[in-house]
């Protein structure tokens, strides 16, 4: 009785890690620009998954609104967003 008891708790645990910790896998980062020396002028949303990591560019936006929409929807996946004017 006690041996099935274990089993059942043991495969609780083992189905509901997926669903308690996602991976988040899915989430896709916009498309990166080619080099720090790209001349366009514009809003730019810098980008980091974490806080110890260099910042990352994309853009450029014509307006500082849809250079702030771009970062909130960065920011809900879970990203550091800043924009910059450049």
């Amino acid at each position: 009785m006690l041996s099935r008891m274990a089993v059942f708790c043991a495969a609780a645990v083992a189905f509901a890690t997926p669903i308690a910790f996602p991976t988040g896998v899915n989430a896709q980062p916009p498309v990166l620009l080619p080099s720090a020396d790209y001349v366009r002028h514009g809003y730019f949303v810098e980008f980091r998954p974490r806080s110890h990591l260099p910042w990352h560019a994309s853009g450029p936006y014509g307006s500082p609104r849809h250079a702030y929409r771009v970062a909130q929807g960065l920011r809900l996946q879970g990203y550091h967003t800043r924009v910059v004017y450049r």
